[in-house]
């Protein structure tokens, strides 16, 4: 009997040490599961929820386990369905190893993006039920979407890339191929886009840009693919066209989209654009030469003046090779001394005597001779050259104007153009500084000659600029004025010394009775302002004789003197 009690309270024991460690392990389990960042509930075998943990009740919208316990899974995700039995099925196999992605709904109804995992709950070699464990993937599938979309859209017009318009061309080839059709591929470059980036910014360029991908996406088909390749480049695709005359007229329609100005900031733009047309099969088979070919075209329309519309021709393929020639050269012109400065003189025709010279730039090309500066400036300025080479002018006017000076002509005064590029260096004073220092020209002899059109945007920047160029002594002279078609009264903040009456305005005087009011408003004004005037482009007596009749003095031009090499120039002062 004794043996008999002190096996049961040793077996009473053993069963309060039993229940210990479950009640300790069912407490472990507990603040698992309360503690785990993924939601986690049950479900029973007609998919009613059993369980669930604080996560889960947080991410489904609800406010505590009251509100789901005892509810059904139909209402988070329906994808799975009870037979006829009402028992709860998952619509596919269901593992720890087999998460899967799909959209859970929350108590408001909103649905969210989840990875979750449905594992049974095994007894007796029986399923009694599952556990769903989920997790909330709404920012990676942001992330996704975001890391998807640079990879196949441009950030700035939210067009195709060339990514994705080549992966379409392609499309496009196969379908064409396989029926026997048409297609065509506009390749459109804007021209003098690169000015409106120098005058106004980049963001400002960016914005033009925006405005034109939008004005062709509302205003061309929609089965076209409409992208733009990266800069100031754009590519229409037209799929399947009947005949060139399609493309055609899609070009014409592009033209008319460019014909309306564009307004940015309060700003009204002119944009024109130059468009190469290439076509399957014609012209290529695959998307390189297609692309390659309307390329070549495009640079064809914009050789011919611009704004208008090329198809591709074998034939002018060679002449775009001569472009690039002409660009390799320029490259090595500045190195190899192939550059020089010739100088125009200006003529103060009251007193008879030549007041200065301006520095103008010339390349003689090796087996070509010598190159005209509307053949090469452009190119100059849309790669970038012309920043070395407007520094390299600068410096060799400024020694060659101090040589004057030694040989006895102290009273002369050189003037060199600044590029927009060169004006919107940082460094643009101190570089100036630095030159006049080295050639020991007095500041007072060096006049800068700025376009209008630099002027009057950038107002800020370039007053802030003028200013320290001012403070240096050296005068400031506005080049083409009349031509900048804006409000004058820029004039009196800015600190300028010289307007530059425009060939334009010189070109048939007298006879022409617009250009005569304008220069005589020109004159006018000038006077009105304290500041000289001096009339670019006379090359008859006539011009001259009205001129000085109506108070303009100074004169430069083939009248009096062509640009004229250092010692022609000095053979004039004897």
């Amino acid at each position: 009997m004794l043996n008999a009690l002190l096996s049961l309270q040793k077996k009473n024991k053993e069963l309060e040490r039993v229940l210990k460690e479950v009640k300790h392990i069912g407490k472990e389990r507990e603040q698992i599961l309360n503690s785990a960042g993924d939601g986690i509930f049950g479900l029973n075998l007609k998919g009613g929820i059993t369980f669930c943990n604080p996560s889960a009740i947080r991410l489904l919208g609800f406010h505590s386990e009251e509100e789901l316990i005892g509810h059904t899974y139909s209402h988070i995700f329906p994808e799975c369905r009870a037979g006829e039995s009402e028992i709860f099925s998952p619509s596919k196999p269901v593992g720890r190893k087999e998460a899967k992605e799909e959209f859970f709904y929350k108590k408001n109804g909103e649905r969210f993006p989840v990875e979750f995992v449905i594992t049974p709950q095994i007894e007796n070699e029986q399923t009694v039920g599952y556990v769903v464990t989920f997790k909330d993937i709404t920012q990676r599938k942001q992330m996704e979407a975001k890391i998807k979309y640079h990879a196949y859209y441009d950030s700035i017009t939210d067009l195709p890339n060339r990514v994705l318009f080549r992966d379409r061309l392609h499309q496009a080839l196969k379908y064409a191929e396989r029926h026997g059709r048409r297609l065509g591929v506009l390749f459109l470059d804007l021209d003098r886009f690169k000015k409106i980036n120098d005058t106004f910014g980049h963001t400002f360029g960016d914005r033009v840009l925006k405005k034109i991908a939008d004005r062709l996406l509302h205003n061309l088909p929609e089965e076209t693919t409409i992208s733009r390749q990266g800069g100031d480049e754009f590519i229409v695709l037209l799929p399947s066209i009947q005949s060139k005359q399609e493309a055609r007229d899609c070009a014409q329609k592009v033209l008319e989209i460019f014909s309306d100005t564009l307004l940015i900031n309060g700003q009204e733009i002119a944009v024109k654009t130059s468009i190469g047309i290439s076509f399957f099969p014609d012209n290529g088979l695959n998307s390189d030469q297609l692309i390659k070919h309307a390329d070549v075209a495009m640079y064809k329309a914009k050789q011919l003046s611009g704004n208008q519309y090329q198809l591709y021709d074998p034939n002018i393929e060679n002449r775009t090779v001569e472009s690039m020639e002409l660009e390799n050269d320029l490259y090595r012109a500045l190195e190899n001394d192939e550059l020089t400065v010739v100088y125009q003189p200006k003529y103060d025709s009251f007193h008879k005597l030549i007041v200065g010279v301006e520095a103008l730039l010339r390349w003689n090309r090796p087996n070509k001779g010598r190159i005209k500066p509307n053949d090469f400036i452009p190119l100059a300025e849309e790669t970038g050259l012309i920043i070395p080479m407007g520094e390299w002018i600068l410096q060799q006017a400024c020694q060659q104007m101090k040589a004057w000076h030694q040989q006895g002509q102290e009273n002369m005064t050189v003037s060199v153009n600044l590029s927009p590029q060169q004006f919107n260096q940082e460094n643009l004073v101190d570089r100036v500084k630095q030159i006049i220092q080295e050639t020991k020209l007095p500041s007072s002899c060096l006049e800068l000659e700025l376009t209008e059109n630099l002027i009057i945007h950038n107002t800020r920047k370039t007053l802030n600029v003028i200013h320290q160029l001012k403070e240096l002594g050296i005068k400031i002279s506005i080049d083409d004025f009349g031509t900048g078609y804006s409000s004058l009264g820029y004039l009196k903040d800015f600190p300028v010394d010289t307007l530059k009456i425009d060939k334009t305005f010189i070109d048939d005087l007298p006879h022409n009775p617009n250009n005569a009011a304008i220069t005589n408003t020109i004159i006018t004004l000038a006077a009105s302002l304290q500041l000289d005037v001096i009339a670019e482009g006379v090359e008859t007596r006539e011009q001259l004789e009205y001129l000085t009749e109506n108070g303009c003095h100074l004169i430069q031009g083939y009248y009096y003197s062509k640009p004229l090499e250092a010692a022609d120039v000095y053979r004039l002062f004897s």
